[in-house]
Parts: C-alpha cells; sequence; structure tokens
C-alpha cells in the first residue's frame, strides 16, 4: 500500500498542468468517445486518430470519478478523417487519471503528432548512421567486418 496521499487541489493542479500543456495540440488517440444523436460510445480504434485538442469545460478537465481519483476527459476534433469515427460525431477523449495513492492511469492520448515524427526522423537518421558506419568499418578492415562498441 502507498503512503503518498495527494490532496484533491494537487489532483487538480496535475490534470489542468495537462490540459494546458495539451490544449491546441495534434495528438495520436487510440480510444476515444464519441457522441452521435445523443448517444455516446467508447470507441477502441483499430487505427490511431490524429485529433486536436479543444477548449473543455472546466468541470470536464476537472471531473472527479470518485474522491482519491480525478478522471479528466478532453474536447477533441478530428485533423484528418479516420474510418471509424463520423464527421459530424462530438469528440472527447479521457486524458491521464491521477490517484490520491500516486498511481496515475495513462488514459486515450498516446502522444503528440510531432513528437512521433520527431522520433520517426530520429530514428531513420540513426539507422542510416549505423548502416554507413558499418560500411565504413568493412573498408578500414581490408574486407573484414569490424565492431564498433
Amino acid at each position: 500500500m502507498s503512503s503518498i496521499k495527494l490532496s484533491s487541489a494537487a489532483l487538480e493542479n496535475r490534470a489542468l498542468a495537462d490540459y494546458n500543456a495539451y490544449l491546441g495540440d495534434t495528438v495520436i488517440a487510440h480510444r476515444v468517445l464519441v457522441e452521435t444523436a445523443g448517444t455516446v460510445h467508447y470507441r477502441t480504434l483499430s487505427k490511431e486518430a490524429k485529433v486536436r485538442v479543444m477548449p473543455t469545460a472546466r468541470e470536464r478537465v476537472l471531473n472527479f470519478a470518485c474522491r482519491d481519483l480525478i478522471s479528466p476527459a478532453w474536447s477533441v476534433e478530428l485533423v484528418e478523417p479516420h474510418p471509424e469515427i463520423p464527421a459530424a460525431a462530438t469528440l472527447s477523449v479521457h486524458a491521464k487519471s491521477y490517484h490520491a495513492d500516486g498511481h496515475v492511469h495513462r488514459g486515450d492520448v498516446f502522444a503528440r503528432s510531432n513528437d512521433l515524427v520527431s522520433r520517426g526522423a530520429l530514428s531513420v537518421f540513426n539507422a542510416t548512421f549505423n548502416a554507413a558506419l558499418q560500411a565504413a568499418m568493412t573498408v578500414i578492415g581490408g574486407g573484414r567486418r569490424l565492431r564498433h562498441q
């Protein structure tokens, strides 16, 4: 059992800090709350969706699921069409939830879209660099494969 006991104010501060950090950003979501014709469905998507975090009512950002657990919901909009989400639907996602005992539940947002582009570009650079380094070491080694450490 955890000895951490965060106050309601501390939980609210974390939820607000997350929301303010993501407001206006494009994020990748793997689950969304989809509202159409007054009906809400919580959908796990087979292909992640690019959504933008929109202004959200304070009471939704500071939603307490119970006394010790804040479970924020953010309003979002599609950045590009998605086959599993109707274009006219009202959308929201669950953000990170914080429990007074210190546990954090990750929510529906996977990452900022720009973060994934940066990581992807870095991965391509690293793979290219490593291949070039290996080729150079093979040439330097007179055809023998040298290992770098």
